[in-house]
Parts: structure tokens; sequence; C-alpha cells
């Protein structure tokens, strides 16, 4: 089993999000709708919308910064 010690919040974004600050977060969070794009895709009749995150947001780098750290495991360990 893979696990991985957050030490500190501050740890968390400066190392895990990789200088990412909380109020930065915060924000890009709070305004996640802003981060997608919209695409139409033709279909018989008619089309079909698909949203999906834009590649040059900073909630797709968020998400980028998660994945790298955290993909592959299965159990997270706060420090005391």
């Amino acid at each position: 089993m893979d696990f991985i010690k957050v030490y500190s919040e501050q740890y968390f974004y400066n190392k895990i999000l990789e200088g990412t600050d909380k109020e930065e977060l915060l924000e890009i969070i709070s305004n996640k709708e802003n981060h997608y794009e919209k695409n139409e895709i033709p279909k018989n009749n008619g089309k079909r919308i698909i949203y999906s995150i834009d590649n040059n947001s900073q909630l797709y780098k968020i998400q980028k910064y998660l994945v790298k750290h955290f993909g592959s495991l299965t159990n997270v360990v706060k420090s005391k």
C-alpha cells in the first residue's frame, strides 16, 4: 500500500500544488465554471453539447498536480 504524508497545509500548497496559494485555489474553485469550454458535436438529428475542461486553465493545472502526486495512491495520511 502506498502512502504520502502531507506535513502541513503550507506543504500541500507549496509542494503538492506547486506554489498555488490558498486564496488562489479558493478563487479557482469558486469560479470553476469559467474553466470549461463548450464543444458541439453533430449527430443524426441535431447536435450534442459537451463541456470539457480547458487544458490551459488553472483548474486543469491544479487537477494535474493532484493526479501527479496522488493519482496512484490509495491512502493519504496527514501528519500530526
